[in-house]
């Protein structure tokens, strides 16, 4: 099942991410020149309900963190509402480091006025926000390529968001993670943008 998202832009993230002790840079860096494509998946930290409230925060805003405190809305049930979860990144002081994703399995319907990005490789996304093509080629957390060439054939793949074109692409990305790091709870998953109004 889809689910909306609220992820840091990767151009902040690019800037705050702090590459593990003894772990190979990532396919994206360095780079002599820029990248033709920005990454716009799901492996970019996530708008957490402990970050830094706006101040002065409307009601509306207070009255939703102050159900998401007290346990009568969770956060699962948030990001499956696309005004809810516009209204928790209106919470926060920083909104604008921010942008509102959808992640659904290729399969599934999304709302009509949302913007095809690609397709990532994770998990299923109301279980947890995990990229496989992030953690490989652009932040390295869990199963860096200690040579940085075994993927070069799906990192030159990439569209310029930084997503496969197609779900076929990324499923067989997820595929070839598994032989190669033993992760079998990877699929493919579209990516959509949701417009800022």
């Amino acid at each position: 099942m889809g689910r909306y998202a609220l992820l840091k832009r990767y151009e902040i993230m690019r800037e705050e991410f702090v590459f593990p002790e003894k772990l190979p840079l990532a396919y994206a860096y360095p780079r002599k020149k820029p990248l033709p494509f920005v990454y716009r998946g799901l492996g970019r930290e996530e708008r957490d309900l402990y970050d830094p409230l706006a101040d002065p925060l409307p009601e509306e805003a207070a009255a939703l963190i102050g159900r998401l405190e007290e346990g009568t809305l969770s956060l699962p049930a948030l990001w499956e509402d696309r005004e809810k979860t516009l209204l928790y990144a209106s919470c926060f002081d920083g909104a604008e480091d921010y942008e509102c994703l959808f992640a659904a399995p290729p399969e599934e319907d999304a709302p009509e006025d949302l913007v095809l990005l690609g397709f990532d490789a994770g998990y299923a996304p109301e279980e947890e926000l995990f990229s496989a093509v992030s953690d490989l080629f652009f932040f390295p957390l869990w199963q860096p390529d200690a040579t940085g060439r075994a993927f070069s054939a799906e990192f030159r793949s990439l569209n310029e968001n930084g997503l496969f074109r197609t779900p076929e692409e990324a499923g067989a990305f997820a595929a070839r993670c598994e032989t190669v790091f033993g992760d079998g709870a990877l699929l493919p998953l579209a990516i959509y943008l949701v417009p800022e109004d």
